[in-house]
């Protein structure tokens, strides 16, 4: 009676769905489940499962077939046993066990006491009803199938919770979530159905487990399906949501008919299959806009059911003019499947061709229009690069770059930033001399480009000397990095634009008169998770002989370009000339290049099938050190310059008028214009910021706070920031603090209150008796009402009267919900006052007002900064925290110097001046600024190419700081002046640099991945030595504690911070689990550090603990941190009275000091030790 029941509802079900389309699925949409109608329940728990060994019928995954099943509680299911949750739950998609998921997350379906627990049903259904309602849901996702189902399997998790949220989620506290999962089978085809009712999702994801998780990070929930690992291969896999935005989608947007909430896709066949297929029907809107994601497989088209049909196809007329392809109302073809007339329902017999000369439909593809065929933006955005967009065409999509990027859309760099390109060099080499034999090479190169004027710098190492002095003949080694990021002229595109950075490269080198040749192949595979281009590069063939210590001369020259199909073909001759002991020879060198790439062809004729370009070469050198055993090149590239052209137009030249906050637009000719930056808009001849917040675009809780170029939405104490960056939302905190013994959290919009019951008052730790005076007093009307209210609440959410510390109503009430009203003194609602939720109204006070509070100096201004404070860079600004002691205090912080399109990353403090000293990477300059404010002063211009970490010696008025990309550690005086390098072998990645002045020593790191090291040496350069080379991964930030002779250092790859005294004994780790620290610095026992994972500012203690965080408004990856002290203690070296009795440079060491001249020669300079 109770199966002939369940059966009743679901034809009931079918019968509602089928006549009323288009409203949301609501909880009585899914199909009928509980113990009482036969399910099987899963056993309670938070990584709880249970199956069935053997089904039925078997069912079909891919393209194999099961008949065991497996359901957890993390909403999961599996033909396999599940592994333990910590084993996929943290990784996500694809998983290495088939699955198929609706909603995978860490969940439970445990919860507090008095409230209704999680419960997992899951059954194997044969009856009519079940069959039905399935048939009748695959028929509206694949209305040309011809599906009868043998089998149901309904697996069901109701008011799931997520597990564990913890106090960084005080959001998800009491939500809960309820979905379906249907999958059926006829034998050879399966298909799966995902049911949301509307409002069934109450929460989005979950916090992993794992100690690498930020505190309130929430995973998304994944929903999709995996083949899992066979025979060793990696198998397939269909990922429905990939962001929190995706996954709300679930519930509002569905892919089977017109009803939201119903997905429905077809997940494998005993045919051949490729990957998962779903529906063609859309519900309120199609797939959630940034999935799906599909893996492992190039040929993405409907397979199983939708394969093997006959062709009998019904065309639609439309315009093929279109450029931007629009959709039909189904997105695969419609094909007609065996059983199904395309003139009725009328059942007919599949034709097959049998050799007697009937009529047959052919099989196959060849007649279908190639727009249906297409793959879409909605199957593929993933794809394009985090700053491109999609753009659907006919026969395909395209990926192309926002605006202020630039690339191939697939792959997008910021205008006007320098980039990065790393990689391995091999090869087999010979040198043109007698009794030459093969030279084997192996090294790294490391290359740096500038787009906005051409430039590109390379350097090969380690390279011996025996090639090292040929090897500066390749300046063509850097050619397809000068071609990828070439300086355009108006019209044109370099090669990032067409080709992006996947790409090959070869080059086939002739010299002369020797004729020596040598093959050049270069394989550019994209971004590494640095954000590097990455390259690896092989080198084969024979070199001229150069003499040790030659010097080459090389001409500008002229590449011209022919574009073909897939990339481009390249020839150039460039004459240089070779001056040694010996006599000068001159050397003409013919370059044939070949590149090989996959444009975009969907859009039309691709860009690079054009007329031949022109790429001038210039400024070449190669130069070979045999101390550092490096060999450097350096090129400058412009792209569409021809031989008669002399003029340049003035935004390639630099001499046009555009004002800050614009940029040169070159026209024809000499014409250009001039446009103001994205933020920023036209006033008379000047660009000014535009003021963002005049359109108030933040939500209720929440100020706006215009920034230049931009703005950002900042919550109301109390409150924090949604997911869009936008809204705010009430701050739980008594899921976050704990009041005192005997009293009651009460949390109210933005507040809470700890309340004792009456005659009690908090005293200290916990609720004591009320002094005598104050129990004579009777009770409010406003207290009896709370105590009556928190006696009966019983855990459920009602509202809450608030009294003031009096006992009396406060002015403003609010409810659970977040709406709030104004009250009279009695308590009674004053009518026209009740806001919608999150809105606190103007209420006027109802007992004597409070004394106004006395203004304060806005947390932007810089004026006369007293106290510690923490100094932090974070791209084109330097922003200050103050602290109160060691803690840092979030509401008293500002900006001191803001340079637009700078990004500074070094930060050094000189106590004695009150001076901030930085580096910034983009204008390679070290400079300074008063921490008074006002304007910046540039020290150091010239000869810089990546200058990172700095620091200061405040005794003996000297600056110190290491270059990643020349590979040098250098002093100057603070002033800029008598300049000289102390380190400049066996350096690779130089990032942070401390200095002990009472003690004459330097420390730095070197995040070398190949070997990252620590070393110390003298401050005059001298006895180096390796500080720490084992069990390193990234050391990025590095300070120094005088007092106790401790050297700490954070690392992004090991995740910690150790320490370890400056002998290179006692190392130990201070905490681990960190997430990507990029800075360090210290002050008494706490350490602060800038994590570029959280974009934030962090501070914890010597053990470990209390750890604080600070997240500036501006949203981007903070860079070098350094500590304003309390007090100014400079400390005094050999150097410090009359400069050490030096003419110039005096470098305190150990032994006393050093004086030491700049690297010029300079009249009159004594060096001594």
């Amino acid at each position: 009676m109770v199966r002939s029941g369940a059966t009743f509802a679901i034809l009931l079900l079918k019968l509602l769905y089928l006549c009323d389309p288009g409203r949301a699925l609501p909880r009585s949409g899914l199909y009928p489940y509980g113990e009482r109608i036969g399910d099987s329940p899963v056993p309670p728990g938070d990584d709880a499962s249970a199956g069935v060994s053997r089904l039925r019928h078997h069912y079909w995954l891919y393209s194999h077939a099961y008949r065991s099943l497996h359901i957890g509680t993390n909403g999961v299911i599996s033909p396999s046993p599940l592994p333990p949750e910590s084993h996929y739950i943290n990784d996500g998609f694809p998983t290495d066990f088939p699955l198929v998921s609706p909603f995978l997350a860490d969940l439970t379906t445990e919860g507090p006491p008095k409230t209704r627990q999680g419960r997992v049903f899951f059954r194997e259904d044969l009856g009519p009803g079940a069959k039905e309602l399935t048939a009748a849901h695959v028929a509206s996702g694949f209305p040309n199938a011809a599906f009868t189902p043998r089998s149901v399997i309904v697996v069901t998790w109701e008011h799931m919770r997520a597990s564990a949220p913890g106090r960084h989620l005080p959001t998800m506290r009491g939500k809960v979530n309820t979905f379906q999962a249907v999958l059926a089978s006829n034998g050879t085809d399966s298909f799966a159905i995902f049911l949301y009712p509307s409002t069934s999702l109450q929460f989005l994801g979950s916090r992993s487990k794992g100690r690498w998780a930020a505190p309130g990070l929430v995973l998304p929930a994944r929903a999709g399906f995996c083949s899992g690992i066979h025979h060793g291969n990696r198998g397939l896999s269909y990922a429905l949501t990939t962001s929190l935005a995706s996954v709300r989608r679930l519930t509002e947007w569905g892919n089977a008919g017109r009803t939201p909430g119903i997905w429905v896709f077809h997940i494998g066949s005993a045919r051949r299959f490729g990957n998962v297929v779903p529906a063609s029907g859309r519900g309120r809107g199609s797939t959630p806009r940034d999935g799906p994601i599909e893996e492992g497989i190039e040929d993405k088209t409907a397979k199983g059911v939708l394969a093997d049909a006959p062709q009998a196809v019904v065309r639609q007329e439309r315009s093929h003019q279109d450029r931007v392809y629009r959709e039909p109302q189904s997105r695969v073809p419609r094909w007609h499947h065996h059983g199904i007339d395309p003139r009725g329902s009328r059942p007919v017999r599949p034709q097959h061709d049998h050799g007697d000369g009937q009529a047959v439909v052919e099989s196959g593809r060849g007649d279908l229009p190639e727009e249906w065929l297409a793959r879409r933006c909605t199957d593929t955005e993933a794809h394009c690069s985090p700053h491109g967009v999609c753009i659907d065409y006919r026969t395909g999509f395209c990926c192309a770059c926002q605006a202020g990027y630039y690339g191939n859309g697939r792959e997008c760099f910021k205008e006007g930033d320098p980039q990065r390109i790393s990689g391995q060099v091999t090869g087999r080499l010979k040198l043109n001399r007698p009794r030459a034999t093969l030279e084997e090479l192996s090294a790294e190169i490391h290359a740096y480009a500038v787009a906005a004027d051409g430039r590109a710098y390379a350097a090969l190492s380690p390279v011996g000397p025996t090639l090292g002095w040929a090897l500066q003949l390749l300046p063509a080694l850097a050619a397809p990095v000068g071609w990828l990021f070439a300086r355009e002229r108006h019209g044109y595109d370099n090669g990032f634009r067409l080709a992006g950075g996947q790409l090959s490269h070869h080059s086939d080198v002739t010299f002369q008169p020797g004729g020596e040749r040598l093959s050049i192949t270069q394989h550019f595979t994209g971004l590494d998770p640095h954000g590097h281009l990455a390259v690896n590069v092989r080198l084969d063939g024979t070199l001229p002989d150069v003499p040790d210590q030659a010097t080459l001369m090389f001409e500008p020259y002229l590449e011209t370009y022919h574009y073909h199909d897939h990339g481009m073909m390249a020839q150039a001759t460039q004459r240089l000339t070779l001056t040694s002991a010996e006599p000068q020879r001159i050397l003409t060198v013919h370059l044939q290049q070949n590149v090989t790439a996959a444009p975009c062809k969907h859009a039309g004729v691709p860009p690079w099938q054009r007329a031949a370009d022109k790429l001038s070469v210039s400024r070449l050198f190669g130069l070979f050190n045999p101390r550092e055993l490096v060999v450097r090149y350096a090129l400058a590239a412009r792209l569409g310059t021809d031989e008669m052209v002399q003029r340049s137009n003035p935004c390639d030249d630099g001499t046009h008028d555009c004002g800050p906050n614009s940029r040169c637009q070159a026209g024809p000719e000499m014409e250009y214009s001039c446009e103001c930056t994205p933020g920023f808009m036209r006033d008379g001849p000047h660009c000014v910021d535009v003021d963002e917040c005049a359109e108030r675009p933040c939500g209720t809780n929440a100020h706006c706070r215009n920034l230049p170029s931009s703005f950002t939405c900042e919550c109301d104490s109390g409150f924090q920031l949604e997911p869009d960056d936008r809204t705010c939302s009430d701050v739980d905190e008594c899921g976050l603090v704990t009041c005192p013994v005997g009293a009651t959290c009460i949390n109210q919009p933005g507040a809470y209150t700890c309340h004792c019951p009456h005659g009690f008052s908090i005293d200290g730790q916990q609720c004591q008796p009320a002094p005598e005076a104050r129990t004579e007093r009777a009770s409010t009307m406003c207290q009896r009402w709370m105590e009556a209210v928190l006696s009966s609440a019983e855990g459920r959410v009602v509202y809450v009267p608030q009294c003031d510390e009096h006992g009396d109503f406060r002015p403003t009430q609010c409810g659970p919900a977040g709406e709030c009203w104004c009250v009279t003194m009695e308590g009674r609602e004053i009518h026209g006052t009740r806001t919608k939720p999150g809105v606190r109204p103007a209420c006027l006070p109802i007992t004597a007002s409070p004394i106004p509070p006395q203004p304060t100096q806005p947390p932007e201004s810089t004026s006369g900064l007293q106290g510690p404070q923490i100094l932090y860079a974070q791209g084109q600004r330097i922003g200050h925290i103050s602290l109160d002691g060691t803690r840092p205090q979030n509401d008293h912080s500002g900006t001191i110097l803001s340079v637009h399109g700078s990004v500074n990353v070094g930060l050094a403090y000189d106590c004695v001046e009150r001076m901030v000293y930085f580096t910034d990477v983009v204008a390679r300059t070290i400079n300074r600024v008063s921490l008074e404010g006002g304007e910046s002063q540039t020290i150091i211009s010239t000869g810089l190419l990546s200058p990172e970490g700095l620091t200061v010696d405040s005794a003996s008025r000297n600056l110190f700081w290491v270059d990643s990309g020349l590979d040098r550690l250098e002093v100057a005086r603070l002033d800029g002046s008598m300049r000289r390098p102390l380190v400049s072998t066996e350096l690779v990645n130089p990032r942070a640099i401390v200095a002990d002045p009472t003690r004459g020593m330097l420390y730095w790191t070197d995040w070398n991945r190949a070997a990252p090291k620590i070393e110390s040496a003298y401050m005059d350069g001298t006895q180096r030595q390796v500080l720490v080379r084992d069990n390193l991964g990234l050391p990025n930030g590095l300070t120094l504690e005088p007092a106790s002779g401790l050297l700490c250092w954070v690392d992004a790859g090991t995740k910690r911070l150790e320490c370890i005294q400056t002998d290179g004994q006692h190392r130990r780790v201070i905490t681990s689990g960190l997430h990507y620290p990029f800075s360090l610095s210290s002050l008494h026992n706490y350490f602060y550090y800038t994590d570029w994972r959280r974009d934030s500012v962090r501070s914890l203690r010597s053990d470990g603990a209390d750890v604080q965080e600070y997240k500036p408004t501006l949203r981007s990856h903070p860079y070098g941190i350094t500590i304003v002290p309390p007090f100014c203690s400079p400390g005094t070296t050999a150097c410090t009275q009359q400069n050490g009795g030096c003419s110039h440079l005096c470098l305190p060491t150990p032994q006393g000091r050093s004086c030491r001249c700049p690297e010029k020669d300079v009249p009159g300079c004594v060096e001594a030790a």
